[in-house]
């Protein structure tokens, strides 16, 4: 191994420590969108429950006027979120593997990078991955498909949270209009 001058042991060292300040922002980002998820659902909950109690009371055809954009509306909102939260899942699991050397870095991880002192191509502070997904065609596919919109969309979490929603507004209108 060439000895490395103190200029690029510096930058290595700079690189080492941008790489654990992104880990922490990664965690933080992923735990700050599951804080904005559950306040969205909050608010779709209260919304929805005021117009529907307003709708039984008043005029049922408000819940259908409002209810269902709203709902929608939320659910957009929140799928945006966890659109956001997979990009940073996705960018997190590469740095796993960095850091493990295993799969895509199997031969140009961490150990490797330590040996040379340098990082080669991993791309160092790339919260959304970016730059992550085009290092590797197999990882491009699979953090599109899993970052979509309506993947987030439909996301298990997500989906079965406004769906009953849905439901309970289309079994309000279809109970209160007998």
């Amino acid at each position: 191994m060439a000895t490395k001058s103190p200029k690029e042991k510096n930058l290595f060292e700079f690189q080492q420590d941008l790489l654990i300040k992104e880990i922490e922002y990664i965690h933080s980002e992923i735990a700050r969108y599951d804080a904005l998820s559950f306040q969205v659902k909050g608010w779709a909950l209260t919304i929805w429950s005021a117009l529907i109690a307003f709708g039984v009371k008043e005029n049922i055809y408000l819940i259908i006027a409002a209810s269902f954009p709203a709902i929608i509306a939320f659910w957009v909102i929140d799928a945006n979120f966890k659109q956001y939260q997979r990009r940073s899942t996705s960018r997190k699991a590469v740095i796993e593997l960095f850091l493990d050397s295993k799969g895509i870095y199997e031969k140009s991880g961490l150990r490797e990078s330590f040996s040379k002192g340098d990082f080669g191509q991993f791309p160092i502070h790339d919260p959304t991955s970016n730059r992550t997904k085009k290092l590797n065609k197999e990882f491009e596919d699979r953090f599109r498909k899993k970052t979509r919109f309506w993947k987030a969309f439909t996301v298990s979490n997500v989906f079965f949270f406004y769906l009953p929603l849905v439901l309970g507004t289309v079994i309000a209108i279809v109970l209160l209009n007998k």
